[in-house]
């Protein structure tokens, strides 16, 4: 996360950072982002995205399990944002400061546009190749082997925010009893290669490219072992929060997404019923992580947009009250 680290990334950090990939310092621009330091970079006329994540964010040794999910996502001919070595000949380039560190990756920029920048491409086509594309992932991390414990990407329940849930919702008791209650429901979930494995865990609107019908993954930064159908919640999720408008409810958004979305999905990765219907439990429990996020953010520093998201969901937790009220199913 960016909030409260800012000050340590100065010009004279960046500039040596983008020393390492020959990068010229006034090639570079920063992007709006909130959980890494995302910039475009130019380099002999080609263009790159270079992301800085800080060690109290994410270690050197998350950053390669990444890295080689990527990588192995590549060669199953899933495309993947690609990342670019270093002078080091590695593709992490490491900044160390007094007491921690910036870690750096440089990837090569897509062709084409951001969903979430295009909506009118949000086609059923589209929406079926979505949910196409999440599958074919799973199918293929059905075969990527486990990794040694130092590369190893968190589960799920090792999230910061889930992790350190008591203390953040700490003056919110009631959203804190439905969230305990509500992950011990889903840690009582089976596990087993068909239901459980290493997902991307954010795959909405903002990190998928399409350029002219074929569609790209981007930002594997928040991958982790979790539930298949998790991966889908999170889609769901974000299509229903990015698309909504005061004409058109979540409610009905979904109801347009989800027949060709779960109609990809299931051609390439069948499951049952009983494992579409439990995508509302994970649905519920990113919006009780989002709004944990927002909480911890705000510990830290004010902000006027995360203030009125906290007023606006914390009588929806505290009820109870479901993000989607819909019946999800293989029909």
């Amino acid at each position: 996360m960016k909030v409260g680290i800012e000050k340590y990334l100065t010009v004279e950090v960046l500039r040596k950072i983008a020393q390492e990939y020959r990068i010229p310092f006034e090639k570079i621009t920063e992007m709006e982002t909130t959980e890494n330091f995302i910039y475009e970079a130019e380099r002999d006329q080609n263009s790159f995205i270079l992301r800085i994540s800080h060690s109290s964010y994410r270690s050197k040794e998350e950053i390669t399990a990444e890295i080689n999910w990527i990588n192995f996502l590549q060669t199953q001919n899933i495309p993947t944002c690609v990342p670019v070595t270093a002078n080091n000949g590695d593709f992490i380039v490491k900044y160390q400061l007094s007491n921690s560190a910036f870690y750096a990756v440089l990837f090569e920029k897509l062709e084409g546009c951001i969903i979430g920048d295009c909506p009118e491409l949000l086609t059923d086509e589209v929406k079926y190749l979505w949910g196409k594309t999440l599958a074919k992932m799973h199918l293929a991390t059905k075969q990527y082997p486990m990794q040694p414990p130092e590369v190893r990407r968190q589960t799920w329940d090792q999230e910061h925010v889930l992790r350190n849930i008591r203390e953040i919702l700490k003056d919110h008791p009631i959203i804190l009893t439905n969230a305990i209650q509500l992950i011990e429901e889903i840690r009582s979930f089976p596990q087993n290669e068909d239901t459980f494995g290493l997902v991307h865990f954010d795959l909405h609107d903002a990190n998928l490219f399409i350029n002219g019908g074929n569609l790209t993954v981007i930002d594997f930064d928040d991958c982790q072992y979790d539930w298949f159908i998790s991966d889908m919640a999170i889609v769901l999720f974000h299509v229903a929060w990015r698309f909504s408008t005061a004409e058109k409810s979540r409610n009905q958004v979904i109801q347009e997404f989800y027949p060709a979305f779960i109609k990809g999905y299931l051609e390439v990765n069948p499951t049952g019923d009983v494992w579409l219907e439990r995508i509302s439990k994970f649905v519920q429990l990113r919006h009780i992580s989002l709004f944990c996020t927002l909480v911890y953010e705000l510990s830290i520093e004010e902000d006027d947009w995360s203030q009125q998201a906290v007023a606006a969901w914390k009588p929806m937790l505290e009820k109870n009250l479901p993000w989607i009220d819909y019946k999800f199913s293989i029909e």
